[in-house]
């Protein structure tokens, strides 16, 4: 296989990997030395295509500058390997071997999704419910679009709905979210509730 087919293939990884077309899975090594004095320094990144698997990793070498003098040097490396996992074809490395890497290690541990849940100031109304005890209505929906600008500000009165229970004084428990955390707040009626 010559040089452009395979930086092409590798190009196209990138691009599905990317789109989320491909995934990959993750494993830790057993044994890290391979039989040629390299090591595995780190996990060993496996998927499947078109019924073919490939593995990717980082491994580190040796490279010798004088007879008796070595530097190691780290790099990653693509094969297509059987069901055994022996290696059937080892990839020329290229440089885009090391945006592959760095993609699949983001894709496999998740930390994009993550880091966007974490920082997201996103307020989300899951349910909103106004009386009370048993006499409650779901009043979801008209609470979602009091939201402005990711913040709630509305006055508790009988105009989130029909009166549930007259003469009685009512209460709107709402249950937000913001990014991965749940909150759930109360006002009774006449009352101001805010969020967050």
């Amino acid at each position: 296989m010559n040089t452009d087919s395979q930086n092409q293939f590798i190009l196209a990884l990138i691009k599905q990997t990317n789109s989320k077309n491909i995934e990959w899975s993750s494993r830790a090594v057993s044994d890290p030395e391979l039989a040629n004095g390299e090591i595995v320094i780190d996990k060993v990144y496996s998927t499947e295509i078109n019924g073919k698997r490939f593995n990717l990793y980082r491994y580190k070498y040796k490279h010798w500058k004088e007879y008796d003098e070595y530097e190691w040097n780290i790099r990653p490396k693509l094969e297509l390997v059987d069901m055994f996992e022996n290696v059937e074809f080892e990839f020329n490395y290229d440089y885009s071997l090391e945006d592959l890497y760095q993609i699949v290690r983001q894709q496999s541990s998740g930390i994009l999704e993550f880091i966007e849940e974490f920082i997201s100031t996103k307020l989300e109304i899951t349910y909103a419910t106004y009386g009370i005890k048993d006499n409650i209505i779901d009043v979801t929906n008209k609470i979602r679009n009091k939201v402005l600008d990711d913040k709630l500000r509305v006055y508790v009165t009988n105009e989130l709905g029909s009166d549930p229970a007259p003469g009685k004084i009512k209460e709107l428990s709402i249950t937000y979210k913001i990014g991965s955390k749940q909150y759930v707040k109360k006002a009774q009626e006449g009352t101001y509730l805010e969020a967050p």
